[in-house]
């Protein structure tokens, strides 16, 4: 619900996942004198939280979770957890 997608580059979503409300994915950087268009991808079974922000260029690999509200600027592995702004990845003791 809520969702929105900004760009014309593409957007690849894998099966299997779960994406939250009001989520963002932003495939254009606005530079000073140009745009550009880069594609965002995401790998099989992952899950944002609600509000989560992806920028362009980057790729989310598979079965990784995104904590709500977090923004990725660049690639997470797969299989992680990340979280905040800029989105890091999260220890396993603050899971």
């Amino acid at each position: 619900m809520g969702c929105r997608f900004q760009g014309t580059s593409e957007t690849i979503i894998g099966d299997q996942c779960k994406i939250g409300p009001y989520s963002c994915f932003e495939t254009v950087n606005h530079l000073k004198n140009k745009e550009e268009e880069l594609p965002i991808r995401i790998g099989k079974g992952v899950w944002l939280g609600a509000q989560v922000v992806v920028t362009p260029g980057t790729t989310i690999g598979c079965y990784s979770v995104v904590a709500a509200g977090a923004v990725v600027t660049k690639d997470i592995p797969p299989n992680e957890m990340w979280g905040g702004v800029p989105a890091r990845k999260l220890e396993s003791s603050k899971l």
